[in-house]
């Protein structure tokens, strides 16, 4: 995909070992990358997250506890608290994403890792959820890069991510 750029405002390899960028594109506006793919861009995350927290309230309208893996961009999990979430464990690999994405997209996330309805774990989500006690979560939602060894981490830890979730 080619973007036309309007400005670079952050390009950097994070201690994660991502390369983490925000460009300022003519189509979309402010935009997050990650390794080179986008992620998140100002004018559409709306229907990404809405849309992704919507269709599992169709699914089951309980979500009292509720597991955020991925998302650093925070969409998914300020989507979950405006609509009545009572707890989000947000998991994420890197704070440099989220600092990133606060800096540059605020709106987007909307500062939810600073909500008292917010638990922030840091460093691998898949690692972090071994620990996690069976039936923990109402709901999963699973917002990771769309490249084959994050969908490949995802498969790997489906059994995992099937315990922690309530029947």
């Amino acid at each position: 995909n080619y973007y036309v750029v309007n400005n670079v405002l952050e390009d950097f390899v994070s201690k994660e070992n991502q390369h983490i960028e925000i460009l300022d594109l003519e189509e979309y506006g402010k935009s997050l990358f990650i390794d080179n793919e986008i992620q998140v861009s100002e004018s559409d995350e709306q229907l990404y997250s809405s849309t992704m927290v919507d269709s599992s309230a169709r699914l089951h309208s309980v979500n009292k506890n509720v597991a955020v893996i991925g998302g650093g961009d925070g969409g998914v999990v300020r989507e979950c608290l405006e609509r009545g979430t009572g707890h989000v464990d947000w998991f994420e690999l890197d704070p440099e994403v989220v600092n990133v994405c606060e800096k540059h997209l605020s709106g987007i996330g909307n500062k939810g890792k600073d909500s008292n309805l917010v638990t922030s774990y840091w460093g691998n989500a898949f690692e972090s959820i071994k620990k996690v006690e069976d039936d923990s979560y109402d709901k999963i939602y699973v917002d990771l890069n769309d490249d084959d060894e994050c969908i490949n981490l995802a498969i790997n830890s489906m059994d995992n991510l099937k315990r922690i979730l309530k029947p």
